[in-house]
Protein backbone atom coordinates (compact mmCIF):
# COMPACT_ATOMS: atom_id res chain seq x y z
CA UNK A 1 0.00 0.00 0.00
CA UNK A 2 1.15 3.30 -0.92
CA UNK A 3 1.51 6.03 1.94
CA UNK A 4 1.19 9.81 1.08
CA UNK A 5 1.58 12.62 4.04
CA UNK A 6 0.80 15.85 2.77
CA UNK A 7 3.05 18.32 4.22
CA UNK A 8 0.90 22.15 4.08
CA UNK A 9 3.09 25.38 3.21
CA UNK A 10 1.16 28.17 5.16
CA UNK A 11 1.78 31.86 4.27
CA UNK A 12 1.15 34.42 6.16
CA UNK A 13 0.55 37.69 5.84
CA UNK A 14 0.03 40.93 7.70
CA UNK A 15 -1.19 44.50 7.08
CA UNK A 16 -2.84 47.39 9.38
CA UNK A 17 -3.36 44.25 12.01
CA UNK A 18 -4.85 41.98 9.71
CA UNK A 19 -4.10 38.73 9.41
CA UNK A 20 -5.11 36.19 7.28
CA UNK A 21 -3.52 32.57 7.00
CA UNK A 22 -4.36 30.42 3.70
CA UNK A 23 -3.56 27.06 2.91
CA UNK A 24 -3.16 25.19 -0.83
CA UNK A 25 -2.96 21.80 -1.74
CA UNK A 26 -3.24 20.23 -5.35
CA UNK A 27 -3.38 16.62 -5.44
CA UNK A 28 -2.71 14.55 -9.14
CA UNK A 29 -3.24 10.70 -7.40
CA UNK A 30 -3.28 7.52 -9.62
CA UNK A 31 -2.77 3.80 -9.25
CA UNK A 32 -3.90 1.60 -6.41
CA UNK A 33 -4.25 1.22 -2.86
CA UNK A 34 -3.38 4.66 -2.07
CA UNK A 35 -3.69 5.93 1.12
CA UNK A 36 -4.10 9.89 1.44
CA UNK A 37 -5.00 12.35 4.38
CA UNK A 38 -5.50 15.80 4.19
CA UNK A 39 -5.89 18.48 7.45
CA UNK A 40 -6.32 21.60 6.69
CA UNK A 41 -7.07 24.00 10.19
CA UNK A 42 -8.18 27.68 9.81
CA UNK A 43 -10.13 29.91 6.65
CA UNK A 44 -9.92 30.10 3.29
CA UNK A 45 -7.86 27.11 2.61
CA UNK A 46 -8.37 25.29 -0.92
CA UNK A 47 -7.91 21.80 -1.91
CA UNK A 48 -7.64 22.39 -6.20
CA UNK A 49 -9.06 25.16 -8.02
CA UNK A 50 -10.94 25.74 -11.22
CA UNK A 51 -8.19 25.71 -13.11
CA UNK A 52 -5.83 23.12 -11.17
CA UNK A 53 -8.62 20.51 -10.90
CA UNK A 54 -7.30 17.90 -7.84
CA UNK A 55 -7.29 14.37 -9.34
CA UNK A 56 -7.93 11.39 -7.47
CA UNK A 57 -7.58 8.36 -9.42
CA UNK A 58 -7.41 4.29 -9.22
CA UNK A 59 -8.75 1.44 -7.33
CA UNK A 60 -9.53 0.84 -3.72
CA UNK A 61 -8.55 4.25 -2.78
CA UNK A 62 -8.66 5.65 1.32
CA UNK A 63 -9.29 9.32 1.40
CA UNK A 64 -9.65 10.82 4.16
CA UNK A 65 -9.98 14.94 4.17
CA UNK A 66 -10.57 17.11 7.10
CA UNK A 67 -11.50 20.80 7.13
CA UNK A 68 -11.47 23.39 10.05
CA UNK A 69 -12.44 26.40 9.88
CA UNK A 70 -14.71 28.23 7.40
CA UNK A 71 -15.57 29.35 3.55
CA UNK A 72 -12.77 26.46 2.57
CA UNK A 73 -13.30 24.93 -1.07
CA UNK A 74 -12.61 21.46 -2.60
CA UNK A 75 -12.46 21.08 -6.14
CA UNK A 76 -11.33 17.83 -7.71
CA UNK A 77 -12.47 14.45 -9.98
CA UNK A 78 -12.51 11.08 -7.92
CA UNK A 79 -12.55 8.24 -10.13
CA UNK A 80 -12.55 4.98 -8.32
CA UNK A 81 -12.95 1.51 -8.79
CA UNK A 82 -14.34 0.97 -4.96
CA UNK A 83 -14.53 -1.98 -2.81
CA UNK A 84 -18.62 -2.52 -1.82
CA UNK A 85 -17.39 -2.90 2.20
CA UNK A 86 -15.29 0.37 2.37
CA UNK A 87 -15.66 3.73 2.38
CA UNK A 88 -13.60 5.33 -0.50
CA UNK A 89 -13.62 9.42 0.32
CA UNK A 90 -14.29 10.54 3.92
CA UNK A 91 -14.79 14.10 4.57
CA UNK A 92 -15.33 15.79 8.37
CA UNK A 93 -15.89 19.52 8.08
CA UNK A 94 -16.02 21.65 11.03
CA UNK A 95 -17.24 25.37 9.99
CA UNK A 96 -19.77 27.84 7.63
CA UNK A 97 -19.58 28.56 3.94
CA UNK A 98 -17.46 25.69 2.82
CA UNK A 99 -17.73 24.19 -0.50
CA UNK A 100 -17.16 20.88 -2.34
CA UNK A 101 -17.56 20.89 -6.02
CA UNK A 102 -16.46 16.72 -6.80
CA UNK A 103 -17.06 15.11 -9.79
CA UNK A 104 -17.32 11.10 -9.59
CA UNK A 105 -16.50 9.02 -12.43
CA UNK A 106 -16.62 12.00 -14.97
CA UNK A 107 -13.31 10.77 -16.63
CA UNK A 108 -13.61 7.04 -16.17
CA UNK A 109 -15.36 4.43 -14.84
CA UNK A 110 -16.56 4.57 -11.37
CA UNK A 111 -17.74 1.33 -9.91
CA UNK A 112 -18.90 1.16 -5.71
CA UNK A 113 -18.14 4.78 -5.04
CA UNK A 114 -18.61 5.73 -1.68
CA UNK A 115 -18.74 9.11 -0.27
CA UNK A 116 -19.06 9.94 3.84
CA UNK A 117 -19.68 13.09 4.43
CA UNK A 118 -19.83 14.57 8.03
CA UNK A 119 -20.53 18.13 8.28
CA UNK A 120 -21.00 20.73 11.24
CA UNK A 121 -21.52 24.33 10.20
CA UNK A 122 -23.74 26.55 8.13
CA UNK A 123 -24.43 27.34 4.89
CA UNK A 124 -22.33 24.68 3.10
CA UNK A 125 -22.93 23.69 -0.45
CA UNK A 126 -21.51 20.80 -2.31
CA UNK A 127 -22.10 19.43 -5.66
CA UNK A 128 -21.60 16.07 -6.73
CA UNK A 129 -21.82 15.18 -10.17
CA UNK A 130 -21.66 11.47 -11.13
CA UNK A 131 -20.72 10.51 -14.20
CA UNK A 132 -21.10 12.19 -17.68
CA UNK A 133 -20.43 9.98 -20.30
CA UNK A 134 -18.95 7.10 -18.41
CA UNK A 135 -20.13 3.74 -16.29
CA UNK A 136 -20.92 4.90 -12.95
CA UNK A 137 -22.77 1.57 -11.03
CA UNK A 138 -23.87 2.08 -7.06
CA UNK A 139 -22.41 5.11 -6.16
CA UNK A 140 -23.14 6.42 -2.47
CA UNK A 141 -23.26 9.37 -0.86
CA UNK A 142 -23.95 9.51 2.79
CA UNK A 143 -24.12 12.57 4.64
CA UNK A 144 -24.71 13.50 8.30
CA UNK A 145 -25.33 17.33 8.35
CA UNK A 146 -25.45 19.99 10.99
CA UNK A 147 -26.37 23.08 10.28
CA UNK A 148 -28.60 25.63 7.66
CA UNK A 149 -28.39 25.81 4.13
CA UNK A 150 -26.61 22.51 3.14
CA UNK A 151 -27.49 21.80 -0.82
CA UNK A 152 -26.51 18.91 -2.62
CA UNK A 153 -26.54 18.44 -6.33
CA UNK A 154 -26.37 15.76 -8.40
CA UNK A 155 -25.96 15.04 -11.81
CA UNK A 156 -25.45 11.56 -13.78
CA UNK A 157 -25.39 11.19 -17.44
CA UNK A 158 -23.35 7.77 -17.89
CA UNK A 159 -24.09 5.91 -21.10
CA UNK A 160 -24.07 2.43 -19.50
CA UNK A 161 -25.51 -0.69 -21.36
CA UNK A 162 -29.79 -1.14 -20.29
CA UNK A 163 -28.53 -3.97 -17.57
CA UNK A 164 -26.05 -2.07 -15.14
CA UNK A 165 -27.85 -0.26 -12.27
CA UNK A 166 -27.04 3.28 -11.78
CA UNK A 167 -27.42 3.96 -7.77
CA UNK A 168 -27.18 7.06 -5.71
CA UNK A 169 -28.14 6.52 -2.46
CA UNK A 170 -28.34 10.10 -0.17
CA UNK A 171 -28.98 9.48 4.08
CA UNK A 172 -28.78 12.56 5.70
CA UNK A 173 -29.04 13.05 9.63
CA UNK A 174 -29.97 16.96 9.77
CA UNK A 175 -30.16 19.77 12.24
CA UNK A 176 -30.61 21.95 8.83
CA UNK A 177 -33.86 24.55 8.72
CA UNK A 178 -33.18 24.73 5.17
CA UNK A 179 -31.81 21.79 2.89
CA UNK A 180 -32.22 21.81 -0.85
CA UNK A 181 -30.96 18.20 -2.94
CA UNK A 182 -31.44 18.13 -6.68
CA UNK A 183 -30.91 14.22 -7.92
CA UNK A 184 -30.71 13.93 -11.68
CA UNK A 185 -30.29 10.49 -13.79
CA UNK A 186 -30.29 10.22 -17.49
CA UNK A 187 -28.68 8.13 -20.10
CA UNK A 188 -29.22 4.04 -20.76
CA UNK A 189 -29.50 1.81 -17.78
CA UNK A 190 -31.40 1.43 -14.71
CA UNK A 191 -31.46 4.52 -12.78
CA UNK A 192 -31.96 4.07 -8.36
CA UNK A 193 -32.25 7.42 -6.11
CA UNK A 194 -32.60 6.28 -2.57
CA UNK A 195 -33.38 9.50 -0.21
CA UNK A 196 -33.28 9.02 3.19
CA UNK A 197 -33.38 12.44 5.39
CA UNK A 198 -33.87 12.66 9.09
CA UNK A 199 -33.98 15.71 11.51
CA UNK A 200 -35.09 18.86 11.31
CA UNK A 201 -35.80 20.16 7.87
CA UNK A 202 -38.15 23.16 7.53
CA UNK A 203 -38.42 25.06 4.57
CA UNK A 204 -36.68 22.68 1.65
CA UNK A 205 -36.66 21.64 -1.24
CA UNK A 206 -36.11 17.77 -3.30
CA UNK A 207 -35.99 17.25 -6.37
CA UNK A 208 -35.53 13.76 -8.42
CA UNK A 209 -35.50 14.00 -12.11
CA UNK A 210 -35.28 10.66 -13.61
CA UNK A 211 -35.24 9.41 -17.56
CA UNK A 212 -34.80 6.44 -19.85
CA UNK A 213 -36.74 3.48 -21.44
CA UNK A 214 -35.04 1.07 -18.70
CA UNK A 215 -36.44 0.26 -15.05
CA UNK A 216 -36.44 3.15 -12.72
CA UNK A 217 -36.66 3.14 -9.08
CA UNK A 218 -36.88 6.26 -6.94
CA UNK A 219 -37.76 5.76 -2.49
CA UNK A 220 -37.86 8.70 -0.66
CA UNK A 221 -37.76 8.84 3.44
CA UNK A 222 -37.81 11.86 5.09
CA UNK A 223 -38.96 12.33 8.92
CA UNK A 224 -39.59 15.89 10.47
CA UNK A 225 -40.06 17.96 7.10
CA UNK A 226 -42.29 20.69 7.66
CA UNK A 227 -43.23 23.54 4.78
CA UNK A 228 -41.39 21.88 2.03
CA UNK A 229 -41.80 20.68 -1.34
CA UNK A 230 -40.87 17.77 -3.01
CA UNK A 231 -40.89 16.89 -6.99
CA UNK A 232 -40.72 13.80 -7.81
CA UNK A 233 -40.48 12.97 -11.94
CA UNK A 234 -39.73 9.97 -14.09
CA UNK A 235 -40.04 9.83 -17.96
CA UNK A 236 -39.34 7.10 -20.07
Amino acid sequence: MKKFVLALVMTFMMCASVYAADQEVYINQSGAAADVDIVLDGSGNKIGTSSDITAITGTNQDVDINFTGNTNTLTGDFINTGVATANDLELDVDGSTNQYTIDVGSGGEAVSSSIIEDRDGSSGVVSYRIGTTNVVKNADINVVAIGDDVDIDILENSSDGTTTQKATTIIMDTASNDVDIDVDHTGAGIHSTILNIDGSFAGSDITSNQSGAQDTIVNLEVNGATSSDFDITITD
